[in-house]
């Protein structure tokens, strides 16, 4: 006989419990650097990008132009929160308008939410290139040597490695065969 499967609405997920970062005197430390505060007056954000075009891609480029502004953040969110845990927007986003307010300039619409989350996705970035390797830029030489202070390098797994040296040899071999095949 046929059985009458009634269908179910599967259970409601069960919301994970948000984190919260205590990013008190993030603020006031930007405020407090003559760097930040005046090139903030300037271009009316705190985070500053090689042109338009480039707004909101992380990279190293921009980890550069942007250090004085991260540098704060990692001396104030990291050593607090567990290691490789990026910081939540929803706690970055009153700090960016606090800073706005105290340097007394009104950001466009979206723009609090759109620096918050670009400071987010600095740090999530720095997390996933936080090997213990030397930086030869002086700047991010100074944030990676901050993040370490706090949150332990993840060295590159032996398992990304071999495949590279694999190559080298399937080359020579080639090289050898290629050797072999012009020889008079």
């Amino acid at each position: 006989m046929a059985d009458n499967h009634v269908p179910t609405t599967p259970p409601p997920k069960r919301s994970r419990r948000r984190r919260v970062a205590d990013l008190s005197g993030l603020a006031q430390a930007w405020e407090n650097e003559k760097d930040v505060r005046k090139g903030s007056r300037k271009r009316k954000c705190l985070l500053q990008w090689k042109d338009p075009t480039k707004v909101g891609l992380i990279g190293f480029n921009s980890l550069k132009e942007n250090w004085k502004v991260i540098l704060h953040l990692i001396n104030i969110y990291c050593p607090d929160s567990p290691p490789s845990k990026t910081v939540p927007v929803d706690d970055v986003k009153p700090e960016v308008q606090k800073f706005y307010e105290e340097i007394e300039v009104t950001p466009k619409s979206g723009l609090v939410h759109c620096e918050s989350h670009s400071l987010k996705m600095f740090l999530t970035f720095m997390n996933r290139r936080h090997d213990g390797s030397t930086r030869k830029d002086n700047r991010l030489r100074a944030l990676f040597d901050e993040l370490t202070k706090y949150w332990p390098p993840k060295p590159r797994s032996k398992k990304n490695l071999v495949p590279d040296e694999e190559e080298a040899s399937d080359d020579d071999a080639e090289a050898d065969v290629e050797a072999q095949v012009w020889v008079w």
